[in-house]
C-alpha cells in the first residue's frame, strides 16, 4: 500500500495541466496583452498536455504581390520554474546561435535594451539584419500577479540607417560593411516570450509576426527561420534544468524578471 501511494504522489507531482487550463491561461494572458496569440484547439491543447512544442506558422497575405507580416507561434508546458527558464532563456552568455551576430545598440534602461542582430544565411539567400527594441512588460507582471511574464520586442524603422555609422567604425564584430550593405533590413519584427506560471509548471508561448523582406518566398523563409524553434525551446529547458544553477551566481550580472525585479541569485 504504501509503495502505491507513493507512486500515485510521484505520479501526481509529474502531471501536466490539463488543456482546459492552458486553455484558461492563454485567455488570461490575451485579456493583458495587445499581442494575442491563438487559443489553439482541443488537439493543439491536449498536445501541449502530453509535453509536445505545438507550433504554428501563418503565412502573411497581401494585395498586388506585396505580403504581409507572417506570424509564428510556439507552446509548450514543462514542470521547470518559471525563473530558471527566464534565465535559461535570456541569459546571454547561454545562447549558442552560430549564424547570428547581436550587438547591444543602446541600454535605455535595466530591462528595455535596442539590440541589432545579423544572421548569416546559406547561399542564395541574401542575409538579414534588424534593430529592435525589447523590454519586460512590468503591468502585466502586476495585473497578473506576477504570474504572467512577458518579454515583447519591436523593430526600430529606421535602424539601418541609426546601425551603418556604427558597423562602418568596426563596432559590431563579424559584420563587415559589405556584408551590411548586401544584407536586407526585415521591414517586419515584433512579438514577445511569455512565462506564465500554473502551479508547479510553466507554460512557455513564443509568438512572432515578421516580414523578412526579398525575392525568397515569406513561406519558405518562415520556415527555414524557425524550423528549429523546438529544438531550441527544449534545450533551452535542458539548460534551465542543468546549467543556469551553476552559472547565475554572484558575480554574474543580475537579470531582470518580467515584473523588473533582478531575479535573485540562488
Amino acid at each position: 500500500m504504501g509503495g502505491k501511494m507513493l507512486f500515485m504522489l510521484i505520479s501526481l507531482s509529474w502531471a501536466r495541466p490539463s488543456g482546459d487550463e492552458i486553455l484558461s491561461q492563454i485567455e488570461r494572458y490575451n485579456a493583458l496583452t495587445d499581442l494575442d496569440v491563438p487559443t489553439l484547439s482541443a488537439e493543439q491543447r491536449t498536445a501541449i498536455s502530453n509535453g509536445e512544442v505545438v507550433k504554428l506558422i501563418e503565412k502573411g497575405s497581401g494585395a498586388s504581390g506585396k505580403i504581409e507580416a507572417g506570424k509564428v507561434r510556439a507552446y509548450y508546458i514543462t514542470n521547470v520554474s518559471r525563473d530558471q527558464l527566464w534565465l535559461a532563456f535570456q541569459d546571454g552568455h547561454l545562447q549558442i546561435q552560430e549564424r547570428t551576430i547581436d550587438y547591444l545598440y543602446q541600454q535605455h534602461s535595466a530591462d528595455k535594451i535596442d539590440w541589432y542582430g545579423f544572421i548569416d544565411l546559406p547561399w542564395p539567400i541574401s542575409d538579414r539584419h534588424w534593430l529592435v527594441t525589447v523590454w519586460n512588460s512590468h503591468e502585466i507582471a502586476r495585473q497578473s500577479n506576477n504570474e504572467i511574464w512577458e518579454h515583447p520586442w519591436a523593430l526600430i524603422a529606421n535602424g539601418e540607417e541609426l546601425m551603418k555609422p556604427r558597423i562602418i567604425s568596426g563596432e559590431v564584430s563579424g559584420v563587415q560593411p559589405d556584408q551590411f550593405e548586401n544584407a536586407i533590413y526585415v521591414p517586419a519584427s515584433n512579438g514577445s516570450w511569455v512565462a506564465i506560471e500554473m502551479d508547479d509548471h510553466t507554460l512557455l508561448i513564443y509568438s512572432a509576426t515578421a516580414t523578412v523582406g526579398g525575392s525568397i518566398p515569406e513561406e519558405l523563409m518562415m520556415q527555414y527561420l524557425l524550423s528549429g524553434l523546438d529544438t531550441f525551446i527544449i534545450e533551452g529547458e535542458e539548460r534551465a534544468r542543468t546549467t543556469v544553477r551553476e552559472h547565475y551566481k554572484a558575480p554574474h550580472e543580475p537579470i531582470y524578471g518580467g515584473d523588473g525585479q533582478p531575479i535573485p541569485f540562488h
